[in-house]
């Protein structure tokens, strides 16, 4: 299965009979800010329910290509969520603006599945450029 974001639709393509269908996404995300597919049927998207309020941040995730969600609501700290990466189906990594409303950004873990998520790295208050994305190359590293 592959899946690809168009607006605000998640649709899946299953490579059996070669057609596309929209997956239903969670009712608590109305904007997809990253997607991570992991295996043929376990899906994570990351967002928030307002466009104008970045303080509601939220993960969901499938393992039934979409038929059930549950969603977990992000840590207050963790504001305007930006992408996301996991390793497998319990640990990942999602970046995101730092409440303080400054232009530090925070990288984000978890380890089961985005139940719960600690701080584990916050840009320096003279780094000027905020991070966008974050993609796992090892335990030590992310980028």
């Amino acid at each position: 299965m592959w899946g690809v974001l168009f607006a605000f639709l998640l649709f899946g393509f299953a490579t059996t009979n070669a057609q596309w269908v929209s997956i239903p996404t969670p009712t608590e995300i109305k904007y997809i800010r990253g997607i991570q597919i992991v295996d043929n049927t376990q899906i994570f998207i990351i967002g928030r329910n307002s466009m104008d309020n970045f303080h509601y941040n939220y993960l969901a995730k499938t393992k039934d290509l979409g038929e059930n969600w549950s969603t977990t609501q992000l840590p207050a700290y963790v504001y305007d969520i930006r992408s996301l990466d996991f390793t497998d189906s319990l640990n990942g990594y999602a970046v995101a603006k730092h409440m303080d409303n400054t232009d530090r950004s925070i990288i984000v873990k978890t380890a089961n599945g985005g139940e719960e998520w600690r701080l584990c790295f916050t840009t320096p208050d003279s780094f000027s450029v905020a991070l966008r994305e974050v993609k796992y190359v090892n335990d030590t590293v992310c980028i």
